[in-house]
């Protein structure tokens, strides 16, 4: 298995920030990815 660490690192930490974001934060978040989705 070749992994990068930087990949795994940087995932790691989006993760964390994911959790301790408020849950109006992460509704953003959802909202902005779904937005871009549908454009």
């Amino acid at each position: 298995m070749n992994i990068s660490i930087g990949g795994v690192w940087e995932r790691l930490i989006s993760n964390l920030r994911w959790l301790f974001m408020s849950p109006r934060a992460r509704y953003a978040v959802l909202w902005n990815r779904s937005r871009d989705n549908w454009e």
